[in-house]
């Protein structure tokens, strides 16, 4: 069979249904946002929605699908820019899933994810609680997109990049046959797809453009998900220095974190 890869690069939030993550909430329990509940799914926060406060903090940061010429059939609906080799697709307000993959049970992915800072293991004491709200909904405050897996994705953490550090990369086998899909739903509940190549490489991107210095504030968008009040800085956490980062500065910056 042949495959095809899903890689985040960027700030992004993974939640995985009867997680297995010691500091996790117990049961996540996510709900359908594509009519089946699924078994893990990317959340990617919308930097413009949050308080002035981050944005003080934390350079703007762009939701994006990129891919190179001719791995993507594009749907005419999307507004496609160019950057370089990539061709970009904004994301915002829309859930993804994959089709014509190989599904089935899989052991819930956190294991794979743990080597990953976690929101619930920086914190510290002031554990943030999850809001079902915005992780179960297409939430247009807070959330960019959702990206949704069904199992039958094989996870790892892909860390060849130092620049991206802790980038997380989902391969799926296609069965011989099918045409993978990759499925797309608006807000406004129109829904489109794309086709896409064999062996192709797909990129679910949330980076600051330019390329901002790394900020150790940056990990407050994957607190969009919580219940916590950005509104006020003096309840933000404080995250402790990452030594193996070297400086303080570098620490946590642009990390797809579980969960």
């Amino acid at each position: 069979m042949a495959e095809i890869t899903i890689q985040f690069r960027g700030l992004c939030t993974h939640l995985v249904n009867g997680t297995r993550h010691p500091n996790a909430p117990p049961n996540l329990d996510l709900h359908p946002i594509v009519g089946r509940q699924p078994q893990y799914r990317v959340y990617v926060p919308f930097w413009d929605a949050f308080p002035d406060r981050v944005k003080q903090e934390v350079p703007q940061h762009f939701p994006r699908l990129r891919y190179l010429d001719g791995d993507l059939e594009p749907s005419k609906l999307w507004q496609i820019e160019r950057n370089g080799h990539y061709q970009e697709v904004a994301l915002t307000g829309v859930a993804i899933w994959f089709s014509g993959v190989q599904e089935g049970p899989t052991t819930p992915p956190a294991q794979a994810l743990h080597g990953i800072p976690s929101i619930w293991t920086n914190a510290g004491k002031d554990k943030p609680e999850l809001d079902p709200h915005v992780a179960n909904d297409l939430d247009n405050k807070k959330v960019a997109a959702y990206v949704d897996f069904f199992g039958g994705q094989s996870l790892v953490i892909d860390d060849g990049n130092k620049k991206f550090p802790n980038r997380v990369k989902a391969t799926f086998q296609v069965p011989n046959g099918q045409v993978p899909l990759l499925m797309w739903k608006g807000r406004d509940d129109v829904q489109t797809w794309a086709a896409i190549r064999l062996g192709a490489t797909i990129q679910i991107s949330n980076s600051a453009r330019p390329p901002e210095p790394c900020c150790r504030r940056d990990y407050l968008l994957h607190y969009g998900v919580t219940q916590l009040n950005l509104d006020d800085k003096n309840a933000w956490p404080k995250w402790p220095d990452n030594p193996d980062r070297g400086s303080p500065d570098t620490a946590y910056c642009s990390s797809g974190t579980y969960p």
